[in-house]
């Protein structure tokens, strides 16, 4: 059973799960993305630059390929910031990663995601950041 969130109820959800002293629950953050999602991660020069449609291919190509190379002990991302609008359906986060790669490579960047809520679920995302660092860290290519 899904349940249906306003934007301010799944921005209070992004805020918890990115509070300093919280765990990270990827199951939880799943669930408020809906199965077609359009997720995009704007910017050019790098191959995973791009839009991926449907969790599927969100986690295949994008996040998952991202996950697998960070070692996890040592990575962060905090929120600095949420905010919502219910009328607009829409979710504004500022997240502040803090991440090591297995390979030792470390990365911070400040990261903005404009989400868009529609029927209790995120429906598209899109995620600006500087990619210069991306890049220095994991590359052009995620392959």
């Amino acid at each position: 059973m899904s349940t249906s969130r306003s934007a301010s109820e799944i921005a209070q959800i992004l805020r918890h799960l990115g509070d300093p002293g919280s765990d990270p629950d990827p199951q939880a953050f799943d669930e408020l993305l809906a199965d077609d999602i359009r997720w995009q991660l704007m910017g050019s020069g790098l191959e995973y630059a791009r839009t991926y449609s449907g969790k599927a291919e969100l986690y295949g190509e994008y996040m998952g390929k991202l996950q697998a190379r960070l070692d996890h002990s040592r990575s962060r991302t905090s929120t600095v910031e949420v905010m919502a609008d219910d009328g607009q359906g829409m979710v504004t986060v500022h997240n502040s990663d803090d991440l090591v790669l297995a390979d030792g490579k470390a990365l911070k960047v400040e990261v903005a995601l404009l989400m868009k809520v529609t029927d209790g679920k995120v429906t598209e995302v899109r995620e600006f950041m500087d990619l210069r660092p991306v890049e220095a860290a994991f590359g052009a290519s995620l392959a």
